[in-house]
């Protein structure tokens, strides 16, 4: 444990020593990513890459070609110290086998200066961006003292004790370098990630960032991350106690503003639908929801389907396409879908009665690994008619 110690403070005075570096230009208009790199030909093509949050692929921000050696980017962020990539196009230009075609930067409203030569891609100078000095301090420090936990918790075997000082010993040094760079924008990314931190810790760190930093791309991505994990918490109580959901409020077709409790209380039971016109299962569905409203809705049973499109044209055509004749709304206000219910995927269903009380659910929840629905358990999605039948008694027309 002595050792892992006397690593972990060697690294962090060397994190320390090599935080405080002098600052590139701020850009108050944007940033420009400016390049002279010798031996490259004219016209190779150079690609600015990000990774888009919904998809978590590569989207293309830029694309530029080179002239007598240099090219440029230049742009304006919404949010700023999102990473992103200068990617050469090997199509154009050719690397030695093996090599990175890719520079990583962490990008504000900087001026950004890579200069170096072809022969040595990627490894050129990077000046004027402190968020990428930063971050690869990090990740040059962080190598040392992962290679170190790993010796640890190999030699360990299944000694707990040994395993436990291994996770202790990464969790103390990521904790040090986290209080260290509070202003540094990557510093949530990499607080997002940890899995050694719970919740509460990673929302007391999240409370020492600087306002700049909670306000950059990596700020608002973690606490997004840490509400979503917060209403899972809650919802899961709620389920768990069968307790009142949150009233919310949605919009019809008509436009008409309405709330979930008033559609409610107008029944014995309503099975809350979150579907879209693009999802093919939600679709694929309606038929047999058809049959459960067709055959309990005198007895008390209500269907409202909400919407989580944002194209209401596409909603509308869907709805006159699938002929379904119970409550319908777009959720369009209060976004129950992620605000309320942290909807993984749907369609999502959940069952409450006239007072809004949770009969039972069938979704999956954003940050988590399973659905509402245990292991063996009869689900909304595949027993409804049974369900209901079991509430209500025997259904019309069976």
């Amino acid at each position: 444990m002595k050792r892992i110690k006397i690593v972990i403070l060697g690294l962090t005075m060397i994190l320390l020593a090599n935080y405080v570096i002098a600052q590139g230009k701020i850009n108050l208009e944007g940033y420009t990513i400016g390049a002279q790199i010798t031996d490259v030909p004219d016209g190779a093509m150079f690609y600015l890459i990000n990774t888009n949050p919904k998809t978590g692929r590569a989207d293309t921000v830029q694309t530029v070609e080179s002239k007598n050696g240099q090219f440029k980017f230049k742009g304006v962020l919404t949010s700023q110290g999102e990473i992103h990539w200068v990617l050469i196009d090997t199509n154009t230009v050719k690397l030695e086998k093996g090599k990175n075609y890719w520079i990583l930067l962490v990008l504000d409203h900087s001026d950004i200066k890579l200069t170096g030569s072809l022969k040595k891609w990627p490894n050129v100078e990077i000046s004027g961006s402190l968020p990428t000095t930063e971050y690869e301090h990090y990740m040059t420090s962080s190598e040392e003292v992962i290679k170190k936990a790993r010796e640890l918790e190999k030699a360990a075997g299944a000694d707990s004790s040994m395993l436990a000082q291994a996770v202790q010993g990464y969790k103390a040094f990521t904790l040090t370098y986290y209080n260290s760079a509070l202003d540094a924008y990557t510093t949530p990314k990499l607080i997002n990630s940890n899995s050694f931190l719970d919740n509460a810790e990673k929302r007391a760190l999240y409370n020492k960032l600087s306002d700049r930093v909670k306000n950059g791309y990596y700020g608002k991505a973690l606490l997004d991350e840490l509400e979503t994990q917060e209403r899972v918490k809650q919802i899961n109580a709620l389920v768990t106690d069968k307790n009142i959901i949150p009233d919310f409020n949605f919009s019809t077709a008509e436009g008409e503003k309405i709330s979930i409790h008033k559609v409610a209380e107008k029944s014995k039971y309503t099975l809350i639908d979150f579907w879209a016109s693009w999802c093919k299962p939600c679709r694929e569905a309606i038929p047999e929801m058809k049959r459960v409203y067709e055959a309990f809705r005198d007895k008390g049973f209500n269907i409202v389907g909400l919407s989580t499109d944002n194209n209401e044209t596409a909603w509308k055509k869907a709805l006159e396409q699938d002929g379904a004749k119970w409550n319908h709304g777009i959720d369009n206000i209060d976004k129950a879908g992620k605000n309320v219910f942290p909807l993984a995927a749907i369609p999502a269903y959940i069952l409450i009665d006239k007072e809004g009380k949770i009969i039972k659910t069938d979704y999956f929840l954003s940050g988590t690994n399973t659905m509402s629905v245990k292991p063996g358990e009869k689900s909304l999605s595949s027993n409804l008619y049974e369900i209901i039948e079991g509430l209500l008694g025997e259904g019309k027309g069976k």
